[in-house]
């Protein structure tokens, strides 16, 4: 977990937010090796996401295959809606 989230999570304990950073190398290289580089997020979401939660995706182009498909399954899966500045990287509308 990097650092800055381990601080924020000690910080919201009191408060009762649950703060997760999906960037552990060692679930990240066994998810890439079993399933895909593209699928990291995505099946750490499977088990970890309720509804209401709040996601941050963070992709310096705002094309990274790995960040956009964990959003689209976040957005498919619990409703979960894109803020307008995220928007202008990667075109997520739902569907109907």
């Amino acid at each position: 977990m990097p650092h800055c989230f381990s601080d924020v999570n000690d910080f919201m304990k009191i408060g009762g937010l649950r703060i997760v950073s999906l960037t552990n190398i060692s679930v990240v290289t066994a998810l890439a090796n079993d399933f895909s580089y593209e699928d990291i997020f995505v099946k750490q979401l499977e088990s970890l996401m309720d509804e209401g939660d709040v996601i941050i995706g963070i992709s310096g182009s705002g094309n990274s295959m790995n960040v956009v498909k964990a959003l689209e399954y976040a957005r498919d899966c619990c409703n979960f809606r894109l803020s307008k500045y995220l928007k202008r990287f990667i075109d997520l509308k739902k569907d109907g």
